[in-house]
């Protein structure tokens, strides 16, 4: 018994000590966030107003005021950047097969627009709406910002996002993550000034140690926590965890929220950005309340 009250003792103090320890000062926010403003981030240019990740998509949220632009990158079989969520074109498009078979002209001369119900009917298809290269997107919305997702978990997608993005001159408009730990370390490695979202171990990480108070002990190479309200049933989101976060240097993303009440709600709670299919819901909503 001594002995067990000695140790609760010195788990006592050690926790104290840790608790105590002065918190690092956060780091300048990159340019990425230099507005400071809140963010309404189009989730795949908004996929339920529009054909998702096209250019009529984006061009639909650009028009209604949405700030960023989030899509998703995959590479075809002649090694060309392209924006399509699934590894497969069959679900968005008139056509099947997997992307990194199809050539980056096969795959603009698919109907992407062909998979997109509007009720009973598909108003989208024939109009000519192909599966985008990601250089028609970036240098067609020049204004906007990205959230740029690596959807292969391959190194070699990775290196090949860094050098589009640094030959194009985006570094300071773009935000990359990847669910997948070999894309995000390999271009971390190759693009380390290029703003990076937290994968799930980092998010991970920081969210058990805003949950014994030791997030000044965190350390993680991204600047954004990108995140959903809740995961497996345990609650994420919280005005504490985002106060948390942001005292940490750390921007906080919401996805994917798609009603008014939630996005109220988190607007109110401070978070710096959200992610919807909505996005001309969430820009009315931002832009009233802010009056």
């Amino acid at each position: 018994m001594k002995r067990l009250i000695v140790s609760l003792l010195v788990l006592g103090i050690i926790y104290t000590v840790l608790r105590l320890w002065p918190s690092s000062v956060p780091t300048e926010p990159p340019s990425f966030f230099s507005s400071n403003s809140f963010d309404v981030i189009a989730h795949r240019g908004g996929k339920d107003h529009r054909p998702e990740n096209t250019l009529v998509a984006f061009r639909h949220a650009a028009a209604i005021g949405a700030t960023v632009l989030e899509l998703d990158v995959h590479l075809s079989a002649d090694d060309k950047l392209v924006v399509i969520h699934d590894d497969r074109v069959d679900r968005t498009t008139d056509g099947n097969g997997l992307v990194a078979e199809l050539t980056l002209s096969e795959l603009k001369a698919l109907d992407a627009g062909y998979g997109m119900a509007v009720g009973a009917s598909y108003p989208y298809r024939g109009l000519g709406i192909g599966v985008p290269s990601l250089r028609s997107v970036t240098d067609e919305f020049s204004e906007l910002r990205f959230v740029m997702e690596i959807k292969p978990n391959s190194e070699h997608a990775a290196v090949r996002l860094c050098e589009f993005i640094i030959a194009n001159e985006i570094s300071e408009r773009v935000i990359v993550g990847s669910f997948h730990t070999v894309a995000m370390k390999a271009f971390r490695a190759m693009c380390p000034n290029v703003v990076t979202s937290s994968p799930t171990l980092e998010v991970a990480r920081f969210f058990v140690l805003h949950k014994l108070g030791l997030t000044h002990w965190y350390s993680g190479e991204g600047m954004t926590l990108q995140i959903p309200l809740a995961h497996f049933g345990l609650t994420v989101v919280t005005p504490e965890l985002i106060a948390d976060a942001q005292e940490n240097g750390l921007k906080v993303h919401v996805w994917t929220i798609n009603d008014g009440e939630t996005m109220r709600e988190l607007i109110a709670w401070g978070v710096d950005g959200i992610i919807t299919d909505v996005p001309e819901l969430l820009q009315n909503i931002a832009t009233t309340d802010d009056k």
